[in-house]
């Protein structure tokens, strides 16, 4: 069982804290048995119930970082089952043509952080832990700050750049070197087409 308090005030400190709190989620093997279960029950695939256990986590961590006052009642594993729910119903009704209704908050997922949701499944989490990795510490904290939302004001206050336009000049420099690290390796660009 997952201590809330715990994984919430880890995804709100670091980026490096921020990983160790998802590897936590998502290495809890009853709460992704109960989705995948509730999911295959539900006229689903494993694969579906993957991508839906993927992307609880992703709305839990977005969550997390918008609402400070946030307190769960049920738990870190009851609120993303919850999530996994909703989402699966939105799921099934949208593939049936029929309008989604029943949500208190809407959450559209980017098409980079469909990217990021897509990397994070268990088949590539080496691959991006390696990716990651061939960018350099300070790249990683800049980008992860950054695809979580984070102001470029924030992010230089927490990683002690002299400005915004700092933070900005070297996500883009971060940006760069990743894109040039996928431009470089074939294999690489293939394995994250898929």
């Amino acid at each position: 069982m997952l201590d809330s308090q715990q994984i919430i005030s880890l995804i709100r400190s670091s980026p490096i804290e921020r990983e160790k709190a998802v590897i936590l989620i998502a290495s809890d093997k009853k709460l992704k048995s109960d989705i995948l279960t509730y999911i295959r029950r539900n006229n689903g695939t494993e694969h579906d119930g993957l991508t839906i256990f993927n992307d609880s986590i992703i709305i839990f961590v977005k969550k997390v970082f918008a609402h400070q006052s946030l307190t769960l009642t049920s738990g870190v594993e009851g609120y993303l089952f919850g999530v996994a729910r909703i989402l699966w119903a939105n799921k099934l009704k949208i593939d049936s043509n029929k309008s989604v209704e029943g949500l208190e908050e809407v959450y559209t997922i980017k098409s980079s952080e469909d990217t990021l949701a897509q990397l994070m499944s268990n088949e590539r989490t080496e691959l991006v832990k390696s990716l990651l990795s061939s960018i350099g510490l300070r790249c990683r904290q800049v980008l992860m700050y950054w695809s979580y939302g984070h102001s470029m004001k924030m992010i230089a206050e927490s990683l002690n750049y002299a400005s915004e336009g700092m933070v900005r000049k070297k996500k883009h420099q971060c940006l760069q070197k990743l894109k040039s690290v996928i431009k470089n390796n074939e294999s690489l660009r293939n394995s994250l087409k898929y």
